[in-house]
């Protein structure tokens, strides 16, 4: 299942979310610390109304796919995750201008 849409304060997965980067028409992108070890992440999702499209949901599994085979220390890498409740993925977070 995807993830509700989260709010700075909530928590999914021992994942607090500390800012909502991105909402665009399909995905979200929140900055996450994990509650275990402080680390910031990125965590990208799609939109809660995009529940059943397949074609969205396939879209994000090869966007992680691709992103783990990046290996730079100039792009996001990929952090794998254990027991995940819902549907997203968890990339390194690089503070800066985008």
């Amino acid at each position: 299942p995807l993830p509700r849409r989260l709010k700075v304060g909530q928590e999914i997965d021992g994942l607090l979310v500390e800012e909502v980067l991105h909402d665009a028409r399909e995905t979200l992108v929140y900055r996450v610390k994990n509650q275990r070890n402080g680390q910031q992440l990125v965590l990208k999702t799609l939109q809660p109304d995009m529940a059943g499209d397949s074609a969205a949901t396939a879209a994000l599994l090869m966007e992680a796919w691709r992103a783990r085979r990046v290996v730079s220390p100039f792009f996001p890498q990929v952090v794998p995750v254990e027991d995940k409740s819902c549907l997203y993925y968890l990339m390194t977070w690089h503070a800066g201008a985008s």
